[in-house]
């Protein structure tokens, strides 16, 4: 009888057994462990890349762009109605217009004008100003017109002493159809007391003789007018009168 112990074929195999799959559970994790370790190298990696690429935060100046200062702190665009865009272009249309108008001294219309821009757009700031010199330069011109005597004052003062002028007697000789080359004189008469007949026959001169009735001043001007004649004063045009 051999009494050698030999191995229990069943035992040999449940101990190969428990070891392939020892390793098999430790290659796993390992290669778990592998992949997990690679993934944080290459977060690792992109972050460390991007902060070398960028320049640091205290370098960095954040200058707000138009559109950050036009739409607001959420920086979605707002959309502006039709109607506001509309009233802007009008009101730029109205400024041009306006200063045209200033250009060419047409100070009340282009005041006007730019008022109308205003109401469409209250702010404007070149409106504003425009409106403002305009303003100016009415009030320059009424001050102007404020020291000078008006038309109608001109007139008033011209009908009082039209009033006070009395009334005098003038008589004339108009000469008949005259020739070429030929030479005729004329002769007035005036006076504040005598009569047109007593002035008529002081007119020596030839010529139907004409009588009237005229205002008359201390001084008076005759000056005889006429197309194709050659005219020459004898006598002073311009002359006192005696209320005598």
């Amino acid at each position: 009888m051999d009494n050698r112990k030999h191995p229990d074929p069943n035992m040999s195999q449940g101990t190969g057994s428990n070891s392939a799959r020892r390793w098999r559970i430790v290659g796993r994790w390992t290669v778990a462990l592998f992949t997990f370790g690679f993934v944080v190298f290459l977060e690792y990696w992109f972050v460390m890349r991007n902060a070398t690429d960028s320049p640091p935060p205290h370098d960095r100046i954040s200058v707000p762009s138009e559109e950050f200062v036009k739409n607001g702190m959420d920086g979605e665009p707002e959309e502006i109605p039709d109607d506001v865009l509309e009233a802007s272009r009008r009101a730029e249309m109205l400024l041009e217009i306006a200063r045209v108008a200033r250009e060419r001294e047409k100070l009340d219309e282009a005041l006007m004008i730019a008022e109308q821009g205003l109401a469409l757009v209250p702010d404007a700031e070149e409106l504003l100003l425009l409106r403002a010199r305009i303003r100016e330069q009415l009030e320059e011109k009424q001050a102007r017109v404020d020291n000078e005597p008006s038309e109608i004052a001109q007139l008033s003062a011209i009908d009082r002493t039209l009033r006070e002028m009395t009334y005098g007697n003038i008589a004339f000789n108009a000469p008949s159809p005259m020739n070429l080359q030929d030479t005729e004189v004329i002769q007035l008469a005036l006076s504040a007391r005598e009569t047109i007949d007593e002035l008529k026959s002081e007119i020596i001169e030839k010529g139907e003789k004409i009588g009237a009735k005229v205002r008359i001043s201390d001084r008076m001007e005759a000056r005889l007018t006429g197309q194709n004649f050659q005219l020459t004063a004898i006598s002073p045009e311009l002359q006192a009168v005696s209320s005598a």
